[in-house]
Formats: C-alpha cells, structure tokens, sequence
C-alpha cells in the first residue's frame, strides 16, 4: 500500500503491487522507471527495424509471464505502477513512453496502445497547461524524489515521442522550437549538471533525438551527424583514461530547492552513465557503420573483433 505525499489531494491510499522498485529505498519513481521502460522499450523497436526481434519471442527469457504469445521484452515493460504527488517532469515521462508503447503495441494489443496513446495525449496536454510543477527534494523521508526544476528537455523528448506516434505538426512544431532540437547532447543538465552524458533519468533531450533517429533521420538529416559528434566526444574521453570508459572525472553542481551539493567525482551510478553512451555510440555504428564505435578497445586492422552481445543496439 502506498500512501499518498503531503500536499496531495488524491486518495489517501492504494495498493501499488508490480512494477519495479529504485534501490534499497523501495521507491518507485516515473522519472527514474521511466528511463528504464524507455530503453527496455527502444530496444524492442530498434529489434524490430533490425531484423533481431527473433531473440526477444515469447519463451526466450526465463520469466513468469512466458507462454502469453507476447515478446518476453515487452512483457518486463508493461506493468502496474507508482503513486507520487505529480509532477510536470513525471507527466512528461508519462507521455513521452506512453507514446512509444502505443505505436510499439498497436498491431500487437490494439486496445491497450489506444489506452496508452489517450493517456499520452492526456498528459501531454496537463503538462503544457501546467509547465512548471516541480518535486521538491526532502518530500518523504527514506526515499529520493528525484526533484527536476529544468523541464524543457522532457518537453522535447514527449514531443518527439509524441510526433513519431501521431505524426501531428502540433508536436513537430513543439518538438522544433525547443533550444536543443535535433541535437546529442554531451554534458547533462539537472542533478548531475557538468557530467558527461547525452542521456539520464534527470536530462531526457537526447532520448528524443535517438528516437528521431530511429524513424524520421531522413526527414532530420542533422541528427545524425549530431549523434556521430557525441560518440567521437566519448570516445576521445576514452583514450584517455586508464580504465577504457568513455567517463571522466566532472565537476559538478546540483542545486534544487533549497539543495546544494559541488563535487568532482565519478557521479553515483555512473556505471549506467557509461551504458547510456555506448547506446549513444551504437547509435552512431547503425547509422553511420563505423566500427570504431562498437569495438572500443580493438586495433581497426585486428579481425578478432569480439562479439556484440545479444540484443545489444547494432544492426
């Protein structure tokens, strides 16, 4: 049972079994579960493009939905969730997922990619008529709320998503007019501001690139030259580092309400941070089919190349 935050007019209570928790804390969060549906999500349609979708059928992988004729990738990303005082940020990751469920659903569950295009539209709509509806940090204790107070970015990104699902010029337009439109970013903003990154739960600009990528780069031929200088940027970060990542050590100022914390580091989980490049990166392979971005440690002239592991996005 989740009972509702301070401030909040919904019910006062209700029961929240599914879904996935944050950490040790027992959270669950739409910004930061978001981030993860989106990827376990983009995966499945870079799959489908690919030809690759095979190793993500029904029965692959070892869970308890199998034998329900629906992709076992697709069956982790659809379950019940969450109950938080809302956000602007939050309704933004609401649509912009919402949006890729639908059009990955449609010929799969008519009916719930319906559900998930009203609900998207729906959010998308209550986020611009409320555009600055941020989560404080300290809202509860024993948990981490995630608080966002720059949300352009996931504007952007529930624009793009929304745009691709619909192909309304409502979103096109909404989708151009925001400062980073059509570009990779290489630093975050939000909590982890100055980090390298193109992409996490706090900065979403780039997911909407990528999805941009997918489906519409001969309608935004600049995006994949954006995407090609982010991955040359990480990986000139790698060679210079003894451990062979596409991570540095960044100094970095996270301010939110009342918050205040500068501090040079490696950024807790930055091993995620590293893996959000290396899709940036294998983004950069499928379009552009150099394999100096899928093979980051190996002689170009070597023919061992080691193998990429499955579902990983190349194809």
């Amino acid at each position: 049972m989740l009972v509702a935050g301070r401030n909040y007019n919904g019910p006062s209570a209700i029961t929240a079994s599914g879904g996935w928790y944050d950490a040790g804390d027992h959270g669950k969060y739409v910004v930061h579960g978001g981030l993860a549906l989106w990827i376990l999500q983009n995966q499945y349609e870079h799959s489908l493009k690919s030809g690759r979708d095979a190793q993500f059928t029904d029965g692959k992988l070892n869970i308890p939905e199998s034998e329900n004729s629906i992709s076992d990738l697709m069956d982790e990303t659809k379950e019940k969730r969450i109950y938080y005082p809302p956000s602007t940020a939050a309704t933004l990751n609401l649509a912009a997922c919402a949006a890729q469920a639908s059009r990955i659903w449609k010929d799969i569950d008519s009916r719930f990619s319906s559900t998930c295009l009203a609900s998207a539209e729906t959010a998308y709509a209550a986020a611009k008529k409320n555009p600055a509806v941020f989560a404080p940090y300290g809202q509860e204790q024993g948990s981490k709320t995630y608080g966002d107070n720059y949300v352009e970015d996931d504007f952007y990104w529930a624009a793009c998503e929304m745009y691709v699902t619909t192909g309304k010029k409502e979103y096109l337009k909404d989708l151009k007019g925001y400062k980073g439109s059509l570009q990779m970013p290489v630093i975050l903003t939000g909590e982890l501001s100055g980090i390298a990154g193109s992409f996490d739960w706090c900065a979403t600009g780039g997911l909407g690139t990528l999805t941009l990528a997918l489906h519409k780069s001969a309608e935004f031929p600049e995006i994949v030259e954006s995407i090609k200088k982010a991955a040359d940027t990480f990986l000139a970060v790698q060679a210079n580092e003894g451990y062979g990542i596409p991570l540095a050590e960044s100094t970095n100022t996270s301010e939110f309400d009342g918050y205040i914390e500068t501090a040079t580091r490696y950024p807790w989980g930055s091993n995620g941070l590293v893996m959000n490049e290396t899709i940036v990166m294998a983004y950069a392979y499928d379009l552009l089919k150099d394999s100096k971005y899928i093979c980051f440690s190996c002689p170009q002239k070597n023919s061992n190349y080691p193998s990429v592991p499955p579902g990983f996005l190349v194809s």
